[in-house]
């Protein structure tokens, strides 16, 4: 009703013969309650102007989508969110650090050159799979957290992978360090908040004997100088697992054993603006990669039929479906998910 009601007024204002004080009063309103829901602030009145014309822009691309959800046209819903006053390719600068050198230095049209998962190869030990999995539901996943303006999504990924699989095979219950992976994994190959890879942060974990947890070693949304210490807690993993690339059956007997790191293609502008459903995009690549996420289960929606995979995400509790969202299955591994799946083992 409330979405209803935030459409009514948006039509009646736009519409409305001589509402143009009404609307612009709506707008400012709107406005002044994003700002402060998201602590916004800018420097100057004109750096403001900008960023609202981009919410406004922002917000009228939701209430549009939003009618084709009412209507059963599409599956997910949008809304906005601490995203609605930046343009997605901001966003993208900014977040999506996943294999960013390679997809820097690759030519214009060119797809990025992706990694070799080097760990082991995973075999499948129970041929019965379940056809649902929520590791959330199950207890088996820690709280959900905001990496801001940093590309260390690869660095929260494979950590919360880590983190997951201590709680299912050593009841252990913890938050790992992410400014650890940003300030001292360089040498395996990451970037800090220019991007990296899960391999790579698995790889430092092994060599490095250990991470830190996040209350010794406190995130900082910056690279510093490492500060590993071996004589505070440390978290350690045997090896990697590789999963077989572009396989959703494959993912989907991983995830069965718990929440697996895998990345995606997360450039398009309506993955900002999603809200809650199922997500679809046909114009998202299962190549361009740029977003590591974790996935932390599967099902399909009793509604529309539709597989999916439940994914955790980075970007706060604001975001999607209070921080996780939903992405078609078995449709020609949308966005990319079954491409480059990989999980540690203890």
């Amino acid at each position: 009703m409330k979405f209803l009601f935030v459409v009514g007024v948006f039509l009646l204002a736009t519409v409305a013969v001589g509402a143009t004080n009404s609307y612009e009063n709506v707008i400012q309103k709107e406005w002044d309650l994003f700002k402060a829901q998201y602590g916004k602030s800018y420097k100057t009145p004109e750096e403001e102007y900008y960023r609202m014309r981009i919410y406004m822009d922002n917000k009228l691309e939701i209430v549009e989508h939003n009618l084709k959800f009412l209507e059963g046209k599409v599956s997910y819903e949008m809304g906005e969110n601490q995203f609605s006053d930046m343009t997605s390719d901001e966003v993208n600068d900014l977040y999506n650090g996943y294999n960013k050198i390679n997809r820097m230095n690759a030519k214009p049209g060119e797809i990025p050159a992706l990694p070799e998962m080097d760990g082991v190869p995973f075999v499948a030990k129970n041929e019965d799979v379940p056809d649902y999995v929520n590791w959330v539901e199950a207890g088996a996943v820690t709280p959900i957290r905001d990496q801001g303006a940093c590309g260390s999504c690869y660095a929260f990924a494979s950590l919360a992978t880590l983190e997951s699989r201590l709680m299912i095979y050593n009841k252990t219950e913890l938050q790992l360090s992410v400014q650890n992976v940003l300030d001292c994994s360089g040498e395996f190959g990451n970037f800090g908040c220019d991007g990296g890879l899960a391999r790579n942060v698995y790889e430092y974990v092994m060599d490095n004997e250990g991470v830190n947890n996040e209350t010794d070693y406190p995130y900082e949304v910056r690279e510093g100088k490492c500060r590993f210490s071996s004589k505070k807690f440390t978290a350690k993993i045997k090896d990697y697992v590789s999963v077989s690339y572009f396989d959703e059956d494959a993912l989907k007997a991983a995830v069965a054993t718990g929440p697996v790191s895998v990345s995606m293609d997360a450039s398009s502008p309506a993955f900002k603006k999603y809200k809650g459903g199922v997500y679809t995009d046909d114009k998202c690549s299962s190549m361009k990669l740029n977003h590591a996420v974790v996935a932390v289960g599967y099902g399909t929606d009793p509604d529309t039929k539709q597989d999916y995979w439940l994914v955790r995400n980075s970007w706060g509790t604001a975001w999607g479906e209070r921080g996780y969202f939903k992405i078609a299955r078995n449709a020609d591994n949308m966005c990319g998910l079954a491409t480059r799946p990989v999980f540690p083992t203890l």
